[in-house]
């Protein structure tokens, strides 16, 4: 007998069609676990338009927008999740979670699938800045009632009625051991994203977790990406077999694309989303150097030969040579670079003719006219760039201090990358500004549009006061 959904007493005079409801059922069944009614049910509500307008700490995500990558290939689904909220759509399939909303501050809920005894499912949140995942409510229930009753959920303890999963149920524990996986392909190449390797199962464990890979697809899924990311020929193998008769969409998509990660038959292949193919090589050889013996097994394929890699250490001495400058003239298309460049100019600015010189040289490099429509590079390369876009304005700054014949090219590129972008309040009230001492008359639309959107209107002394003054300006 399916336990009756706790949101059902919570809204009892709301009737969910049967229809949407039936649908969303079979959409979380597909994961492959005993599917939360609770979750079952907040969809269908979503779908049938009879959610409460406010839902205070809780806007709920377009559940129409796919939580699964398509079969045809992994590459598009990393493209979604780093445009949704990297790395929530993408480690949620590694800790049994389902992403059900965000804050206003740009945090996200995310629901366990499977079911607590009674039908709930328990809700937790994740920390954008920290990158922390904690447990936040018993039900999404209890979440929806302190969202309506304008609660301070920023400071959660421990919820009462919610007795501690074992580890290997815990998503808090599988979101953890998974993040240095995510780091690999979601991180700068100039971050160390290698630190999360500490938290990671050793093969001892998936010797342990192997007999539940069938019927387990968030463990199916890291144990399919952490052998191919290690090398581990014969353990992907045997994760392979195992995982054969899995049904899940994640699991379905992640397969062949892991597998490409052990023996590319050409170096383009190896490329993950907005990560190149040599970024890829690079990140595999410093993972399989560093990672302990303890997650290894057997000798990895070799690696296809790439260019320079670039670290920390390589592009300081660079700068330190004054060499940088030549060698990002000579990576056009290495979008980290650029970035990190923007991030770290203080050392290397005094060798060469003073900061405004070299952040026109970096514009000049690095954003070509072509370069700008491409949505992986300057100012949608999150998590690349973590701060509110200080940088950028100093750039932007500068160059219309200094009438840049690009200077207008560059604002109006800004503000129709920020459309969405509503965390980078700083960097788009400064586009704004110099888009009217500028008179930038292209910018008129983006602006008006933005003053449209309902969540830059959250933000009426941060934002909204600078975009209505550049509009009365233009």
């Amino acid at each position: 007998m399916v336990a009756r959904s706790t949101l059902a007493s919570l809204f009892p005079k709301v009737n969910t069609p049967s229809r949407p409801k039936q649908r969303r059922a079979r959409e979380l069944k597909a994961w492959g676990l005993p599917t939360s009614p609770e979750l079952v049910e907040l969809a269908a509500l979503h779908d049938a338009g009879t959610l409460p307008a406010d839902l205070g700490e809780l806007r709920p995500f377009a559940f129409a927008e796919p939580v699964f990558p398509p079969t045809k290939g992994f590459g598009p689904y990393l493209l979604q999740a780093q445009e949704f909220g990297w790395p929530v759509f993408f480690l949620a399939h590694f800790a049994g979670l389902f992403p059900i909303g965000a804050t206003r501050g740009g945090d996200f809920w995310l629901a366990r699938v499977t079911a607590d005894p009674g039908g709930s499912s328990r809700v937790y949140r994740y920390d954008h800045e920290t990158g922390e995942l904690q447990l936040a409510f018993r039900s999404i229930a209890a979440l929806i009632v302190a969202a309506l009753g304008d609660l301070d959920v920023v400071d959660i303890p421990v919820p009462r009625g919610a007795p501690p999963l074992a580890p290997a149920d815990d998503p808090e524990s599988l979101w953890t051991r998974a993040s240095w996986a995510a780091d690999l392909i979601g991180a700068s190449a100039l971050e160390r994203w290698t630190e999360g390797l500490s938290a990671a199962p050793t093969l001892t464990a998936f010797q342990q977790e192997s007999a539940q890979l069938a019927r387990r697809p968030e463990l199916a899924a890291y144990w399919l990406l952490a052998h191919a990311l290690l090398g581990n020929v014969a353990a992907f193998e045997d994760a392979t077999r195992l995982t054969a008769q899995s049904k899940n969409p994640f699991v379905v998509a992640l397969r062949p694309r892991a597998r490409i990660l052990l023996g590319p038959s050409k170096l383009a292949a190896l490329a993950l989303g907005t990560l190149r193919a040599d970024d890829v090589v690079q990140r595999l050889a410093e993972l399989r150097k560093v990672a302990p013996k303890s997650l290894r097994s057997g000798t990895p394929p070799a690696l296809p030969a790439t260019g320079p890699a670039i670290t920390v250490e390589s592009v300081t001495r660079l700068a330190q040579d004054g060499e940088l400058l030549a060698f990002m003239a000579m990576s056009p298309t290495r979008d980290t670079l650029h970035v990190w460049a923007l991030h770290h100019i203080a050392l290397w600015a005094e060798r060469d003719r003073g900061p405004i010189e070299v952040l026109e040289r970096i514009a000049d490099f690095g954003l070509t006219p072509a370069r700008l429509q491409q949505q992986t590079t300057w100012l949608s390369m999150d998590p690349l760039v973590k701060d509110s876009g200080q940088r950028e304005a100093q750039l932007l700054e500068l160059l219309v201090g200094r009438r840049s014949p690009r200077a207008a090219e560059f604002i109006v590129h800004t503000l129709t990358s920020l459309e969405c972008s509503w965390w980078r309040i700083e960097l788009a009230a400064k586009a704004a500004a110099l888009a009217a001492e500028l008179e930038v008359t292209a910018a008129r639309p983006i602006l008006e549009r933005m003053i449209a959107n309902e969540t830059w209107q959250r933000y009426p002394d941060t934002a909204m006061r600078q975009f209505n003054a550049a509009l009365a300006t233009l």
